[in-house]
């Protein structure tokens, strides 16, 4: 059963054009692109740093053959291939990167038009890549690339829409087949969906992939902040926000709260109050905002650096994505919400199970 699934698999590509022989692939000769890819996430560490898995140059289609080759040559045999390196689980024919991203900001690797923003599978939220975006980048050097960011639990953007390099697309999350919340990252070759290592090709041999894999990271790709500001501020909600603050309607407290203003805070002002005991707590506030329609909603949380015991930093919750019907309570430091669009998504979407 199992060789007549792989041959049935290895038919559908070649039908589908997926697939490529090494001899069609030199046929075609390309220039080496300008790299241009940017680290989709805040922070400074590099995409190798946190990767859990990487690219099997070894036909990366999820064809389980038991050998997994690196970027930079080295092969193993050892079925899963989880000591390729310390902490990373290389497993058979996996087509990209899972970063290792708990409910974070996701960026877009490089500018171009989104041309998926929905889930991988309508008909099953549990298959494949769940919530994804794909993003094409045009032309490099003779090559059109795409890159893809799955397992999402809010998107922000939607189909036909520009965007930037490192502009938040998304919210990383673990829909799909995700076991866990990361972020699987991808880049194709197109028309195709021809998947290959945006780190190129380090071996001393030549690269089993058929397609040409070329070092795509720009010198600096590192995000030039480090979180998103709500406000980014000028102390007004970002286009598409709905506030939900101490000054709107649906907002309620009980007991004792102190006020607080600092830049970059929507309207300016705060409200805090000392930390209370679980059972019989002193001081409650309750967030009820009116939700337009059912869907996803990435709920953004403005925590100010003056408060005791506070991050410092603008941080979404890890809870913060759920799905919500119209109006209802949301309890919590909630004090912006954005919803994502929900676009249909369009046929043909590479293959994908983690």
């Amino acid at each position: 059963m199992r060789t007549t699934l792989l041959i049935a698999f290895a038919a559908f590509l070649a039908l589908s054009g997926m697939a490529q022989s090494p001899a069609q692939a030199a046929a075609r000769p390309h220039d080496a692109p300008a790299p241009f890819l940017y680290r989709p996430y805040y922070g400074t560490a590099t995409v190798l740093q946190r990767s859990a898995s990487l690219f099997d140059h070894d036909s990366p289609d999820y064809t389980s053959d038991g050998t997994f080759v690196r970027y930079d040559g080295q092969t193993f045999r050892s079925g899963g291939a989880t000591g390729c390196q310390p902490y990373v689980s290389c497993y058979d024919g996996h087509n990209g990167y899972d970063i290792n991203m708990l409910f974070e900001p996701v960026l877009a690797a490089g500018s171009g038009t989104v041309i998926r923003a929905s889930w991988f599978n309508p008909s099953n939220h549990l298959d494949g890549g769940g919530l994804w975006v794909a993003i094409d980048h045009g032309y490099h050097g003779g090559i059109d690339y795409v890159s893809m960011y799955c397992h999402l639990s809010a998107i922000l953007v939607s189909i036909g829409q520009q965007v930037s390099a490192q502009q938040q697309i998304a919210t990383s999350g673990s829909t799909g087949s995700a076991t866990g919340p990361h972020l699987h990252f991808s880049v194709f070759e197109m028309p195709h969906w021809q998947p290959m290592d945006p780190f190129g090709w380090r071996g001393s041999g030549a690269d089993p992939n058929p397609i040409p894999d070329y070092y795509l990271w720009t010198a600096n790709p590192a995000a030039t902040t480090q979180t998103p500001c709500l406000a980014c501020g000028n102390n007004s909600a970002r286009p598409g926000a709905t506030v939900v603050d101490g000054n709107t309607p649906g907002f309620s407290i009980t007991g004792t709260w102190q006020s607080a203003s600092g830049a970059g805070t929507i309207g300016n002002v705060m409200r805090w109050t000392p930390t209370t005991a679980a059972v019989n707590p002193t001081a409650t506030a309750t967030w009820r905002p009116a939700i337009p329609s059912r869907g996803m909603y990435e709920v953004g949380v403005y925590v100010h650096p003056a408060i005791p015991a506070a991050s410092g930093r603008h941080t979404p919750s890890p809870a913060a994505t759920r799905l919500a019907r119209p109006s209802p309570p949301l309890s919590g430091w909630t004090k912006s919400i954005s919803a994502p669009s929900r676009m249909p998504m369009a046929p043909s979407p590479p293959v994908h199970n983690g």
